[in-house]
């Protein structure tokens, strides 16, 4: 029953995101684009766990990733960089899962995290 934000370039990813992410529980799945769209979407309040893709085009969602810590919202990246993307020394504790993603790769990450 959880809000979740999906920071998706790629909308064929995203829609398949947001059924992965539906499929495990969640009520609502904002989906972002862009940086700016996402922190927009996190202005309005209400989001309690993220799902971000590593490469948005023309920008990362490092950003984003940095901001969600600040505001002690959990994320998880996601990457076709797989898991070994080099951000366990930035982020540590936070999940990688490798695309293409499933919803069993998305239940067992989050597991991970509580």
């Amino acid at each position: 029953g959880r809000r979740v934000l999906l920071v998706e370039d790629s909308m064929i990813i995203a829609l398949d995101a947001e059924a992965a992410l539906k499929h495990i529980g969640a009520a609502k799945v904002v989906l972002a684009a862009t940086v700016t769209r996402a922190k927009a979407a996190l202005e309005k309040g209400g989001i309690d766990f993220a799902l971000l893709d590593l490469n948005l085009g023309n920008e990362n969602s490092l950003p984003l990733a940095e901001l969600l810590t600040e505001q002690k919202i959990p994320f998880v990246f996601a990457t076709g960089y797989g898991e070994d993307a080099g951000l366990g020394d930035r982020f540590p504790g936070v999940p990688v899962v490798g695309k293409p993603y499933s919803a069993d790769h998305l239940r067992r990450a989050l597991a991970g995290m509580r």
